[in-house]
């Protein structure tokens, strides 16, 4: 995979170090190997080893500022697998995990001054390796549960990390599902990589202050349930309510801080303090008729995190909403098919609600949250044999964020910011294309 991207003023020229700009070059090769051995005829037993490696590689300019990594990354799993009878199965295996990484990072006030920024854990060589089971119980057609665990020793951390994991469901009755999950997670952070979009802030890039004395994975407990009704109605009965609710508690997490009054960015671990998400949504599908589909969903988000008040470590904390986090959305879908599906009219309403702003944006704008704006999109599709041709439009109303950069007019001074995009920036988009199958 190749990905090249270019941004900027339409003044700004690479060669000559005019203007400013964004030049972004990614590279990806990747390989992987999957094969099976049944121990049994009827399948009932089996083992099979999975192999990946990865290599991905990033260079990158943000106006006179460069950045450059490098990944390697190679994943084994063995796994054996059995069934014991109907209701009983279990499968376990050993997994290995190597990631080499480096990151260089170089800031230049001017087009002749160049300096590395020396940060830690610009580069490290990260080993995992640990057992994992999981037990699967069919109690009839109407539970199942799945319970697992991994154990995995990590050489960066130099420790277990121990991740149970567990989901349940039960028919209540033929129309009412109730779903339950809970499991922990862990993930190793890359401070650059993972916060691209710090490169794009003069109120970042310039002042970044890693205070992380010991490099720690991000560790989160989620949980939650969902519950589906179908109800008596509509084509064939295909109606159904569905409620869920999910919650996640971050035992630690990498805070990516850019709200400091000296204008930074600090990034630390919030180990020890709040940091949890609450997430609601209400789904509601129904076939009215043979060929037409109405689809509502409404979602609800609350992340928290209790960030510092000031940039010491030991600085008391404050629990604020996650700047850039959109509080909830709410989407209508209608969908429209003939007859053996010739003609497909699709058209979509989008209600999309209020973000915090970051601080300084807050100021900049005159607003602490950013407004509820509407998208709508339409499609409509027509298959031939073996070939479908399609045409819509997106955000209809033509929306937009209207200067959305901020000191765009000087994007070498202190203020510069282009991270705090919270709606579209390009306006009404019409588009056609065809798909076609070579065989079925």
């Amino acid at each position: 995979m190749g990905d090249n991207r270019l941004g900027g003023q339409m003044t700004y020229n690479r060669t000559d170090n005019k203007g400013w700009g964004s030049l972004i070059d990614n590279r990806l090769y990747n390989g992987y190997l999957k094969a099976g051995l049944p121990l049994r005829d009827d399948q009932s037993q089996s083992i099979a080893f999975v192999a990946t490696f990865n290599h991905y590689g990033s260079d990158a300019s943000f106006g006179y500022d460069t950045y450059s990594g490098r990944q390697d990354n190679v994943f084994a799993n063995l796994l054996y697998h059995n069934d014991i009878n109907d209701s009983h199965s279990f499968e376990v295996g050993l997994t290995a995990l190597t990631d080499f990484s480096t990151e260089d990072y170089r800031v230049r006030p001017a087009p002749e001054v160049s300096a590395t920024v020396a940060l830690p854990y610009m580069g490290r060589r990260e080993v995992e390796v640990g057992p994992m089971a999981e037990y699967t119980w069919h109690g009839g057609e109407a539970m199942t549960l799945v319970a697992g665990v991994r154990a995995d020793y990590n050489t960066c951390y130099r420790k277990l990390l121990f991740a149970p994991r567990a989901t349940f469901r039960y028919n209540v009755t033929d129309d009412l599902i109730l779903r339950l999950s809970a499991g922990r997670a862990f993930h190793s952070p890359h401070l650059l990589a993972d916060n691209y979009g710090l490169f794009t802030s003069s109120r970042a890039n310039r002042h970044i202050k890693i205070d992380v004395p010991e490099l720690l994975p991000e560790d989160a407990v989620t949980f939650g349930g969902n519950l589906t009704w179908y109800l008596p109605f509509g084509y064939e009965n295909n109606t159904y309510v569905s409620a869920e609710y999910f919650g996640s508690r971050f035992l630690n997490q990498l805070y990516v801080d850019k709200e400091m009054a000296d204008g930074g960015c600090y990034i630390y671990n919030t180990q020890g303090s709040k940091v949890f998400t609450n997430t609601f949504q209400l789904d509601f599908s129904s076939d009215l008729t043979e060929h037409f589909n109405l689809l509502a969903t409404l979602r609800y988000t609350n992340p928290k995190v209790s960030r510092r008040v000031t940039c010491e470590p030991d600085a008391s904390t404050q629990l604020v909403t996650v700047p850039m986090s959109s509080l909830f959305k709410a989407v209508v879908n209608a969908q429209y098919k003939t007859n053996l599906s010739k003609w497909t009219f699709d058209a979509t309403a989008q209600l999309n609600g209020p973000m915090r702003l970051p601080d300084y944006a807050a100021r900049e704008w005159g607003m602490e949250q950013s407004p509820v704006y509407p998208m709508f999109y339409a499609q409509v599709t027509r298959k031939f044999r073996g070939l479908d041709v399609y045409a819509g439009v997106e955000n209809i109303s033509g929306y937009r964020q209207k200067d959305a950069i901020i000191a765009a007019e000087n994007p070498f001074s202190n203020d510069f910011d282009a991270t705090v995009i919270w709606g579209p920036l390009m306006g009404r988009k019409a588009y056609i294309g065809l798909r076609y199958t070579l065989w079925k």
